[in-house]
């Protein structure tokens, strides 16, 4: 064993820290590991504590074990298609990508408005969320009506209509419809 074999078994805790050592970034360096909220959340602490970020997320499908489990409990979609928000809607597909983003306040070009992540508490299941949780998270992002909400897009018949349901509820009598869609459905 080396010291590189050291450093590249910490993935999660290193990633950050290669990528600020290669690009030569001085200040906090972090990894955050939510599942699929990983992005954003490391996107609202950005927002929260740094007049300047870095935010990137990747998704690497390793090992191929998760996905024959996730198949197996019928949240892949078998047409290997994801359809956020579609009736036809039967699961979402894994992909492998990578994003970043710079952040800074005051800077007019951001049109980010509101960066809100929250943990639903007990729900019908870990991977379910709870409504009422969707709800309070969502009056608390902003008090007007956005524009776009860029959704969590699970692509399937429990997640997508509890997480448009929510929105409905919470930005439902406007004028002009909301606007929703989520990456994850594009990427996969």
């Amino acid at each position: 064993a080396s010291a590189y074999d050291a450093t590249g078994a910490a993935t999660i805790a290193a990633i950050a820290n290669r990528l600020a050592y290669a690009f030569d970034l001085r200040g906090a360096s972090a990894a955050v590991d939510t599942a699929c909220s990983s992005t954003l959340v490391a996107l609202r602490l950005a927002t929260l504590s740094a007049p300047r970020a870095l935010v990137g997320g990747v998704n690497v499908i390793v090992p191929n074990r998760w996905s024959e489990a996730f198949a197996r409990a019928g949240m892949l979609s078998p047409t290997h298609r994801c359809a956020y928000g579609d009736d036809g809607a039967d699961g979402y597909v894994r992909g492998e990508a990578a994003s970043f983003v710079a952040v800074r306040s005051g800077d007019r070009n951001v049109v980010l408005e509101s960066v809100v992540a929250n943990q639903d508490g007990t729900s019908n299941g870990l991977t379910a969320p709870n409504p009422a949780s969707q709800v309070a998270m969502l009056r608390l992002a902003m008090t007007a009506t956005p524009g776009y909400v860029e959704a969590h897009g699970t692509g399937t018949r429990l997640g997508d209509p509890i997480e448009l349901e929510a929105l409905a509820r919470v930005y439902g009598d406007v004028s002009a419809p909301l606007q929703t869609a989520s990456g994850k459905s594009y990427l996969g």
